[in-house]
């Protein structure tokens, strides 16, 4: 039962027991906005296990950072091209200049503008109190972007944390994550004219629910700059 109103029920043997379709969906219009109060009931012998799946969206144009006892942030720059030079000495002892590249990276900010082609180095830093294992990271590709290297594995630099370069937006999944500030780095290339949202980035405990978080929204515009 859901507040007053009957959901459903099914009757559970050993015949149907590890077969059985054991599952109800409670319809949006019995969920109005406000506080619920779920019953589940059990006649005949044993002890009843259940777990309950929450999906839902949010009106708000801007949607805040939230987390407890670990917070995410996500941080955006802009990766442009160039070169260092260096003086030393050469051959005989003679002075000579030495060429290298060198990028340069630019914080971006919400509502920032940017160029068609211009790569974009984005930056999920989770902050946790205490030392955790098996968490797992996920963030949303942003409609007018592409992956730089969409290679799923091992990160190279970080071979801690297996990537997983999704069509909707990567996966990063980590077996130990110590206490305190923790970074994980991706790359993504503007592609096509137009102003679009990327979606909350998100972590959580992969066998401990409790433990979530997620960072803001961010609005893009890609197009010649003004």
């Amino acid at each position: 039962h859901l507040d007053e109103g009957y959901v459903g029920s099914f009757r559970i043997t050993k015949e149907n027991l590890w077969n059985g379709e054991f599952h109800l969906t409670i319809p949006a219009e019995m969920l109005p906005a406000g506080g619920h109060v779920m019953t589940i009931s059990c006649a005949g012998r044993g002890s009843v296990f259940y777990h309950t799946m929450l999906t839902y969206f949010t009106l708000e144009e801007k949607i805040a950072p939230a987390g407890g006892e670990m917070r995410l942030e996500r941080r955006y720059y802009e990766i442009l091209p160039g070169t260092e030079t260096a003086r030393t000495a050469g051959v005989g002892g003679r002075p000579q200049i030495l060429r290298h590249e060198k990028e340069k990276r630019i914080e971006r900010k919400d509502l920032s503008t940017i160029r068609p082609g211009t790569i974009v180095e984005v930056e999920l830093i989770a902050d946790t109190r205490n030392d955790y294992d098996y968490v797992e990271f996920t963030d949303h590709l942003p409609a007018g972007f592409e992956y730089v290297k969409p290679v799923s594995g091992y990160l190279s630099w970080n071979p801690a944390v297996y990537a997983e370069f999704r069509e909707t937006g990567p996966r990063f999944s980590q077996g130990e994550l110590g206490r305190g500030k923790n970074s994980i780095r991706y790359r993504i290339r503007a592609q096509l004219d137009g102003i679009y949202q990327a979606l909350p980035a998100s972590g959580r405990g992969v066998y401990a629910p409790e433990l979530k978080c997620n960072t803001g929204n961010t609005q893009w515009t890609i197009g010649e700059e003004p």
